[in-house]
């Protein structure tokens, strides 16, 4: 089962964040807050900034690798920009507001968005010359894995497939693996716990097993709780990264087996 393996505390004015893992260099944190993005990476026993980003107004922020055409992305609720050692280009945003992120059974990275008039989360397809490029996400594919490798994403309470994980207190959702020779699990994220979920008959999550949080006060009001999954202090392993927000202090947390 997981256990917490370190917990660091990050600025109190920080939004959201992402691991951005590229092939052959050490993985970067990026901190968002209300007009930068900071790219971290961890050295010598703290984070040292390597660069740095401005926006206007963001709340939320995605890092795609590789996504589409091999590019590296990164996605805010109002902005898109390409990634490079060199420079961080502006680029398109997602077509609605992003919600997640999934690798797909190729290995691409994609944004995952939220559709308002149908109420359910879904993934495009920018690459390939199909009729149809937006694929909706149903609670059996997460857990089938079938059209996708691993997923993170907010839980919206109009998303009506997910409206029982949503009654039970969950706010994310994930999917992945510890390593290759791991099977994936999926794990519910709420305010007060992590848990293991198995789906049961009519899309109702059943709690396998439960780690609960140490209260730190009464959450904030925007961006209390916000999941990912990465290795940030490059550790060898994949964690699951739980952020937690009060109006005085933001916590990062690592889990892992």
């Amino acid at each position: 089962m997981l256990t917490q393996a370190w917990q660091e505390t990050l600025p109190r004015e920080t939004l959201s964040f992402d691991v951005l893992q590229l092939p052959r260099q050490p993985a970067q944190l990026l901190i968002l807050d209300e007009v930068r993005i900071q790219f971290r990476r961890w050295e010598g026993g703290g984070w040292r900034t390597l660069r740095t980003a401005t926006h206007l107004m963001q709340r939320d922020l995605y890092a795609l690798h590789p996504a589409h055409e091999g590019k590296t992305l990164i996605y805010t609720d109002g902005g898109g920009w390409i990634y490079t050692d060199k420079e961080i280009i502006s680029d398109e945003p997602t077509r609605t507001v992003p919600i997640g992120r999934l690798v797909d059974k190729e290995g691409v990275a994609r944004a995952v968005c939220f559709d308002h008039h149908e109420q359910a989360p879904y993934y495009y397809v920018l690459e390939k010359p199909l009729e149809e490029d937006e694929f909706f996400i149903e609670p059996e594919e997460i857990y089938a894995g079938k059209i996708l490798q691993s997923i993170v994403m907010s839980l919206p309470r109009l998303a009506q497939s997910f409206r029982n994980f949503y009654a039970s207190g969950y706010r994310w959702l994930c999917r992945y693996r510890w390593s290759a020779k791991e099977p994936a699990r999926v794990y519910g994220v709420a305010p007060d716990r992590l848990a293991l979920l198995e789906l049961r008959p009519n899309r109702r999550p059943y709690n396998a097993w439960q780690l609960s949080f140490r209260s730190l006060g009464a959450p904030r009001r925007e961006n209390a709780l916000v999941v990912r999954t990465g290795d940030p202090k490059n550790e060898g392993r994949t964690m699951l990264l739980v952020m937690r927000a009060t109006n005085t202090q933001v916590q990062l947390s690592a889990y892992s087996v």
